[in-house]
């Protein structure tokens, strides 16, 4: 993480600075590491869904062109 530091330009690097946020009391609000674990799971599958339905329905329109 020390070589990320700073950096904010993909959706890792925004999420692992979240892990590490404070508050202007200077509480920590932060998320945990599950939820960081999560999140990253979510866009995965979310990620790898959306592609498989675009290609699927590429192939279908494709198929009935005459």
């Amino acid at each position: 993480m020390e070589n990320r530091e700073g950096r904010k330009d993909d959706l890792l690097g925004i999420l692992i600075e979240s892990t590490f946020q404070k508050d202007n009391n200077n509480n920590k609000k932060s998320i945990n590491f599950q939820d960081l674990l999560d999140e990253c799971k979510l866009f995965y599958f979310v990620g790898h869904d959306t592609t498989s339905m675009l290609l699927s329905w590429t192939l279908i329109l494709l198929s009935n062109l005459e």
